[in-house]
């Protein structure tokens, strides 16, 4: 179910299950208040109003597009600032060898892997495989899933439109694999560079935290986000 957006849907929303808000300027304990104390908390966030509507509008932050594209923004960030800091620029380097010295050939699997890396970069594909991840979730519906995927995508990759061809791509391997499978295969070909790829995202949602009110509240820095 989607988060209701208007203070009377989330009235009605609550009051169907039986949880009661006294709706009093003067009650800390208030419908009101609770939602500008899940504000603060950035929980959900606050949407300007609409001519036509005289009240204001809610959207949860967890699973809303802002977070999508939040999340996939700073995931760019972090893939790059992990990839390509010397050592484990070098150590990656020596991932590329160890490609062209082995003695056996590499599998049906591994030469669909090796030939997107050559014809997307690692980080590109490591992205697309990961967008199918992290903005998806079981409890929105699939519109709302589709466009989060597409909106992270625009953000981690920070590419020209039209990006369904690079879905298009690697869709066939998906057919065939998870992407947890996929993400395994490419570790065991490229250890180093996917051991930073993967130390990436394990911090994402800590410094997300840090991040996020600045980007909530300050124009300077949401504008470096796509839209």
């Amino acid at each position: 179910m989607e988060f209701p957006q208007t203070f009377g849907d989330i009235q009605n929303h609550l009051k169907k299950r039986k949880i009661q808000y006294k709706n009093s300027e003067n009650d800390r304990s208030g419908l009101s208040h609770t939602l500008n104390r899940m504000i603060k908390k950035n929980r959900i966030k606050k949407i300007p109003r609409d001519p036509s509507s005289k009240k204001p509008r809610y959207v949860s932050l967890e699973k809303s597009t802002f977070d999508a594209s939040f999340d996939g923004f700073i995931m760019r960030t972090e893939y790059t600032a992990f990839l390509y800091k010397p050592l484990p620029y070098m150590r990656g380097d020596s991932d590329i060898e160890n490609i062209f010295k082995r003695k056996s050939p590499l599998n049906y699997k591994e030469k669909k892997i090796q030939k997107l890396i050559t014809f997307l970069g690692i980080q590109i594909l490591y992205s697309v495989i990961t967008s199918y991840e992290r903005p998806v979730n079981r409890i929105s519906s699939k519109k709302i899933n589709k466009k989060n995927h597409e909106m992270w995508l625009k953000n981690a990759l920070s590419l020209h439109d039209p990006l369904e061809p690079i879905g298009d791509i690697v869709s066939d391997l998906l057919l065939e694999e998870s992407t947890t499978n996929l993400k395994k295969l490419i570790k065991k070909m490229y250890p180093h560079i996917a051991g930073r790829l993967e130390s990436a995202e394990d911090g994402l949602d800590e410094l997300k935290n840090v991040l996020r009110n600045g980007y909530l509240t300050r124009p300077d820095y949401a504008v470096r986000m796509r839209d």
